[in-house]
């Protein structure tokens, strides 16, 4: 079983790249909307937080402190600070609302989890574990003379 915290986690890292489009989708127009695709990562992914975005941004009057938290991370999307302060109050959220937690989960693909350490642009991750209980995938991917040291995957059936 995912936790809270873990589905909390992987919807504010997949978000974080979008945020900038998804809250500005209903006010932007296609073609800047179409370049920042192409920049977070593809049409697919796009659906995906879009999916994602749509299912949170109809709890913003019950929880307000989730809509300022997406702003903040629409206003710096690679801070991941602003990405922490997202998923705990997403998390916190969480625990009382267990029909948003199930549609999270399954628009993050379910219990079939995926883990990727992913470095770009120059960046350089180390001493990453990554720790799959059931199935799954488990990637590493460095790109833009980018450098990832010391990753530990394990995988407990």
């Amino acid at each position: 079983m995912i936790g809270i915290v873990e589905i909390a986690t992987a919807t504010a890292a997949t978000l974080a790249p979008y945020l900038p489009y998804v809250i500005k989708a209903g006010k932007a127009a296609g073609e800047k909307i179409a370049e920042g695709i192409g920049k977070a990562g593809g049409e697919a992914a796009w659906e995906k937080a879009g999916a994602i975005w749509d299912k949170i941004k109809g709890h913003f009057s019950e929880k307000p402190e989730l809509e300022h938290a997406a702003g903040l991370v629409a206003m710096q999307p690679d801070d991941p600070t602003y990405q922490k302060v997202l998923a705990k109050t997403l998390a916190s959220y969480l625990e009382t609302r267990t029909d948003l937690r199930q549609d999270l989960l399954d628009l993050l693909g379910g219990e079939k989890a995926v883990q990727k350490v992913l470095a770009d642009k120059g960046s350089w991750v180390e001493d990453v574990t990554q720790d799959l209980q059931g199935t799954g995938t488990q990637i590493v991917e460095a790109t833009n003379q980018s450098v990832i040291k010391g990753v530990k995957q394990i995988r407990k059936s």
